[in-house]
């Protein structure tokens, strides 16, 4: 392509979403995946997630490979899937691992790239060639890509402050962290909870969780202390929380994308 002041153009399109999707185990998240347009799942040895969803998949992801091999299927052949669905990053990310330590002949993850810390740049460089193959559906397939994740406690910290806990994605944190600056928007899953105390008797109090919402579940689009989250373009005029119906929630994320798109 020729780089001359012809070849300027408005940037400003609207194109289909890279969403990580977080939340604990069981609250939903392959099911409201599910709702999404002619979708295609990428099964994880390992997940659970789709037995019970009447949904296309491919067989089994069993390592790095099979997946590499799925997209350019994808990308390849002539279909009508419009979204594709990791589920999940965080049973996949152990596979990459393998996979790199394969790859170099060495023994442990530890050895990767000579030792000495450096084997996380092999582990980002299989990571990086998975998105770029995730993109090249977006980009010429113009496929939805969804990538689910779970989520542990991590202690975190502001500068400045002390120490908090918070739901974090449960994967290495540089490959986390990739994930969510490479993706369009990241969502946690989950319900409102409070924390009450009651007297146990001697001076002591017993903490108890209470789900505040009736069994609701949330859709979070914005970071706070407790849990992740991004939006990146039009996905930041999202509601901070999105309320979730029992059926149809992809429906009613989509209604509010629609809205934030304008």
């Amino acid at each position: 392509m020729a780089f001359t002041l012809d070849s300027i153009e408005n940037a400003k399109r609207i194109r289909a979403p890279r969403v990580i999707l977080l939340g604990t185990s069981g609250i939903g998240k392959s099911e409201f995946a599910a709702g999404a347009d002619d979708v295609v799942y990428l099964p994880v040895k390992g997940e659970e997630g789709i037995d019970a969803l009447d949904v296309k998949t491919f067989p089994v992801i069993n390592g790095f490979e099979d997946a590499m091999q799925a997209i350019g299927a994808l990308y390849e052949g002539d279909h009508d899937y419009k979204t594709l669905v990791l589920d999940s990053a965080s049973t996949f990310a152990p596979l990459v691992d393998a996979w790199a330590v394969m790859q170099e002949g060495v023994g442990s993850k530890s050895d990767l790239g000579g030792g000495w810390g450096r084997g996380m740049d092999t582990i980002l460089g299989l990571w990086s060639a998975f998105m770029a193959g995730l993109d090249a559906l977006r980009n010429d397939k113009n496929m939805t890509i969804i990538i689910i994740g779970h989520v542990t406690i991590r202690a975190s910290r502001i500068p400045g402050n002390e120490s908090f806990d918070q739901w974090s994605f449960d994967v290495d944190r540089k490959v986390g962290d990739a994930l969510v600056r490479w993706s369009d928007c990241t969502l946690f899953m989950g319900r409102k909870v409070i924390v009450t105390k009651t007297d146990a008797g001697f001076g002591k109090k017993e903490k108890h969780g209470k789900d505040i919402t009736d069994g609701t579940r949330y859709l979070f689009s914005q970071e706070t202390p407790t849990h992740p989250g991004k939006s990146r373009g039009f996905f930041g005029d999202l509601p901070a929380e999105i309320a979730l119906p029992r059926k149809n929630a992809w429906d009613a994320f989509m209604a509010e994308v629609a809205k934030a798109a304008g």
